[in-house]
């Protein structure tokens, strides 16, 4: 296609108006309801996994990583109360597991930050 074959495309198309297909209620409960079985699935994944016990372990990074992955989850599913307990059980892991060397100080901090930000406390590290 040349150029100035492209141009009067472009023009012809200009002059056309757009019109959107007419939707219904139908069209989005049908979208809806697609995504709703996701949805469930995924909330009762988080909801065990808040209700999960912790770990017959006295490893701190094994423990630190339990408290810390458990403690999201809370929050996903609106348990702050558990999710502030959970950050807390995984600094006082992670201050031992981040000694040890078996945790990052990236994601030591990011669970300081994370408790921090609920609770409006200051941890100190």
């Amino acid at each position: 296609m040349s150029l100035e074959e492209a141009k009067k495309i472009t023009a012809e198309l200009a002059n056309i108006e757009f019109v959107p297909p007419p939707r219904s209620i139908s069209d989005i409960t049908i979208v809806l309801d697609g995504k709703r079985g996701e949805s469930l699935t995924d909330i009762e994944r988080l909801r065990a996994t808040t209700d999960a016990s912790s770990p017959d372990t006295s490893d701190p990074a094994a423990l630190f990583e339990f408290y810390r992955l458990r403690a999201d989850a809370a929050q996903l599913v609106g348990r702050s109360a558990q999710q502030i307990a959970d950050l807390e059980l995984a600094v006082e892991h992670g201050r031992r597991s981040f000694t040890a060397g078996s945790t990052t100080a990236e994601t030591f901090g990011r669970v300081l930050t994370s408790l921090q930000a609920p609770s409006g406390r200051w941890v100190p590290c």
